[in-house]
């Protein structure tokens, strides 16, 4: 059974309305990049922190103990 293929519209009107809608779309696409853009470029690209020294553990039979350094 073949899949029904969707129709062009036939009215002058339901093209208009169609070419409009695409285009509103289109203008509210490249606002919300541009607000986007904006907001990460004053916000900046985050340093990121140096990480700590990683705190060891020692694992002993079935029990772990945390050996904090003073």
């Amino acid at each position: 059974m073949p899949t029904p293929v969707a129709s062009k519209p036939k009215n002058l009107f339901r093209r208009a309305e169609r070419v409009l809608v695409g285009v509103g779309m289109w203008v509210i696409a490249v606002v919300l990049e541009k607000i986007v853009m904006r907001a990460l470029k004053k916000e900046g690209t985050p340093v990121p922190k140096p990480s700590a020294e990683p705190t060891p553990i020692v694992t002993r039979g079935s029990a772990i103990e945390f050996e904090p350094e003073t």
